[in-house]
């Protein structure tokens, strides 16, 4: 499914499997596991949390082009329009796994956002 993805990136990914003896796979995270976590998200409304978020926030998002990408863009909104100190950084052609899509990008950005915080801690 990507395959401009780098080796450490696949095996990265590949480390969520469980290899089996006969060279087959399974995940080290059950279903029931997954559902579990799922249901957990679902149930979540991380809108009636973003008042509580009092630190500097970088939004990290992939824009994979696909037809979500409305919906999404609504969600960074409402987060943005309620956490005080937030900014979104996009990352067009990602996605969902932007580190393993654009690792140097995301490197570059995050350590950029940790310059930002350092100068506003000195102040």
């Amino acid at each position: 499914m990507h395959p401009d993805w780098s080796e450490e990136g696949i095996q990265g990914t590949l480390g969520n499997f469980e290899i089996l003896e006969d060279d087959t796979i399974r995940p080290w995270l059950t279903l029931d596991r997954h559902l579990q976590i799922l249901r957990a998200m679902y149930e979540q409304d991380p809108v009636a949390l973003y008042p509580k978020v009092q630190e500097p926030v970088l939004i990290c998002a992939a824009d994979d082009g696909g037809d979500r990408m409305p919906f999404k863009r609504a969600q960074i909104q409402d987060a943005l329009a309620v956490i005080d100190q937030a900014q979104v950084l996009w990352f067009p052609g990602s996605a969902h796994d932007i580190h393993v899509d654009q690792p140097e990008q995301l490197a570059h950005a995050l350590l950029a956002f940790e310059k930002v915080l350092s100068e506003l801690s000195r102040k």
